[in-house]
């Protein structure tokens, strides 16, 4: 895996390339060719890679100068959990911790709320 990031961070010119949006556009194939090459994958399997990654990279939201700026994690799988974001990561919403997007709601508070009371 080092070797293929080491591959990207080159070819894209970005010393830490999974933080830029040039990863979202070009970035995701480079590595999934690199790192598949490298597993030994067939090409089957790396266009299954990349479908999945390209998925989980349109959870992140790019803010100013290319960056991610906020992150919405998967919290189950399948196909209706692709559209949803329950969690939002966002460093200047509660210094990073995964909040209740639109809240501010700490995503432990709702937690907390859900565990049965034990006496």
């Amino acid at each position: 895996m080092q070797a293929a990031l080491s591959k990207l961070a080159k070819q894209l010119g970005h010393s830490h390339p999974l933080v830029h949006n040039d990863f979202s556009s070009k970035g995701s194939d480079l590595l999934v060719n690199a790192f598949g090459q490298s597993l030994g994958l067939s090409r089957s399997k790396r266009l299954a890679m990349a479908t999945r990654l390209k998925v989980l990279i349109s959870r992140i939201e790019w803010g100013q100068y290319g960056k991610a700026s906020r992150l919405f994690p998967m919290v189950e799988m399948g196909p209706e959990a692709e559209s949803s974001r329950p969690l939002m990561i966002d460093p200047t919403v509660s210094f990073g911790r995964p909040v209740i997007p639109g809240t501010g709601y700490p995503q432990a508070l709702s937690m907390n709320c859900m565990k049965p009371e034990t006496q």
